[in-house]
């Protein structure tokens, strides 16, 4: 994580993070919170999980679409995002 992100952590009291996906595409949700990736920054829990929510609704019909489709293209990229975890600033993980 760099030093950038972990000050605005500090600043600012809500993480919304994604984890990392391995080179077969599988997304690596039971990894340390540490080495996730940090996607954007919140004041309130409730602001995250808004954002959150809607990360996971697009995430979930583009996958739905791509699989209608037969199509793998992109599938590792959202569920990314449906694995995606808000987590306040006092998380010892992210320090």
């Amino acid at each position: 994580m760099r030093i950038g992100h972990r000050a605005a952590i500090a600043l600012l009291g809500w993480a919304l993070i994604l984890p990392r996906y391995d080179l077969d595409g599988r997304v690596e949700d039971k990894a340390p919170l540490s080495s996730w990736k940090i996607h954007s920054s919140y004041d309130s829990r409730a602001d995250c999980e808004q954002v959150r929510q809607q990360m996971v609704e697009v995430a979930s019909e583009f996958i739905d679409e791509q699989e209608r489709r037969a199509e793998l293209d992109g599938i590792s990229q959202a569920s990314v995002m449906i694995a995606a975890k808000c987590v306040a600033n006092d998380n010892s993980p992210l320090k």
